[in-house]
């Protein structure tokens, strides 16, 4: 009976995979992120929005202090809080889990959750992380669908799986903005496989405001030389700037930038950060990682950042409305950016969700099982519970340990590899039809 309906109706296949996992992120998800255990990291969103509300921006930041286990200044082991901050926590009984850190405008973005009390407040946000996380599934599904016209069945599991994945759960039940990220990210690629630059352009400093994760967008953009769209980041940029001041004030920036700005760099020496530095620190025994060997690092990831953005500047023209290939260009320079950060925790594996749909499609058109496992390794390797690896009996010995950081680097290197293989694909075809043009010509002039 399934088979007879994946056969004669996949649209209806579709649909019901996607009304399934909306109730999933409704019926479980949400559930589910109010009852497990964890990090309240929405404390520190709900915090900025408080001392925005009540016009104490300038005590909004913690003071960082030195720790050994290098926490940035957004854990209590890795700050002291300061009074006017501790007391406005106090009375709304937030729990000092977790200090803010976050870029000064997104404290005024959360400005409206300070109207609420902070169960209120949680509550909601929780809520609205569930059907964020319901639409960065869907539209990874649209994704495929650009890739793979009438793709239905296939597209209508990957929003079911993805959606189902246990790192999914953990974005939403520790209330990080990740998964906001991500769906910001997934949606702004969406749009650029659209054609809509300029609407790709006004999101991607929305995120950009939360973390640095929106620049491998920007850097594609150049690449792709799409110069109306980085205007656009450039204008949107500054409203957003310009626009939050009047509520923030100097002194919010400069401590962001001069004090709490060079912790986030810190390679913390915990056993859930899966950043390529911190393998190497755990793997090697090097605590704290040595400046050589950060600098060299650095290095690294700039040269491949650049490869890419040349590659594809040097192909632009080419690859002109080439979904594939902007979608390849995409996942590189995005796990690039993660890869190399000095702290890559759990759950950071949803930013990079829109790289779902594309080795989906990779896999469905390989031939050989051996290049569809490959393909579908890097999903494997995200979506299991981590409980499994960091937890069990072989956890402080890598390569195991970092199985996030693994699935990342596969899928950089599948997509570098199929970006070099669409670019001779397209220039043999181009010199396929070159040579079937000058056949005709030379007909022509025979007959005449």
């Amino acid at each position: 009976m399934l088979f007879r309906v994946l056969k004669a109706d996949t649209l209806r296949v579709y649909r019901a995979c996607v009304v399934l996992s909306f109730l999933y992120a409704l019926c479980v998800m949400f559930p589910a992120a109010r009852v497990i255990l964890r990090v309240d990291d929405f404390a520190q969103v709900y915090m900025g929005g408080v001392m925005v509300l009540e016009g104490c921006t300038d005590y909004m930041y913690p003071t960082p202090v030195e720790n050994v286990e290098q926490r940035n200044a957004g854990s209590p082991t890795g700050s002291k809080m300061n009074a006017v901050y501790a007391k406005r926590g106090e009375e709304r009984g937030v729990p000092d889990v977790c200090r803010f850190i976050y870029p000064p405008p997104v404290a005024v973005l959360a400005a409206p959750l300070a109207v609420m009390n902070y169960v209120q407040a949680e509550t909601f946000f929780h809520l609205l992380l569930c059907v964020v996380g319901f639409l960065t599934a869907w539209l990874c599904a649209r994704i495929y669908l650009i890739l793979k016209p009438g793709g239905w069945n296939v597209a209508g599991l990957l929003c079911l799986v993805l959606i189902g994945s246990p790192m999914m759960l953990r974005a939403v039940h520790i209330g990080n903005l990740s998964l906001v990220i991500g769906f910001v990210v997934t949606l702004t690629v969406y749009l650029m496989m659209r054609g809509g630059e300029k609407w790709a352009g006004l999101l991607i400093p929305l995120g950009g405001v939360v973390k640095g994760t929106s620049l491998p967008l920007v850097l594609m953009m150049v690449g792709m030389r799409w110069w109306k769209g980085c205007v656009v980041i450039l204008l949107m940029t500054v409203i957003v700037l310009f626009g939050t001041y009047p509520f923030l004030g100097y002194e919010p920036y400069r401590v962001f930038f001069t004090e709490i700005g060079p912790t986030l760099f810190n390679v913390v020496d915990l056993l859930n950060n899966f950043s390529l530095r911190a393998c190497i620190q755990n793997g090697f025994d090097m605590r704290p990682l040595p400046g050589w060997m950060n600098q060299t690092l650095t290095v690294v990831e700039l040269l491949l950042t650049a490869g890419v953005v040349w590659h594809v500047y040097r192909h632009a023209k080419l690859m002109k409305g080439n979904s594939l290939y902007l979608l390849m260009g995409v996942s590189v320079l995005l796990n690039v950016h993660l890869i190399f950060r000095a702290v890559m925790w759990s759950h950071y594996s949803m930013v990079v969700s829109v790289c779902w749909p594309l080795l989906v499609y990779l896999c469905v058109r390989s031939e050989g099982w051996l290049r569809k496992g490959l393909c579908l390794l890097p999903l494997l390797l995200h979506w299991f519970p981590l409980l499994l690896v960091y937890r069990g009996e072989w956890g402080h010995y890598e390569p195991i340990y970092g199985q996030v950081m693994w699935g990342c680097l596969l899928m950089m290197v599948i997509a570098w590899w199929g970006m070099m293989r669409e670019v001779k694909r397209l220039q043999v075809s181009e010199c396929v039809e070159m040579e079937k043009g000058m056949l005709v010509g030379v007909n022509e002039v025979n007959m005449k």
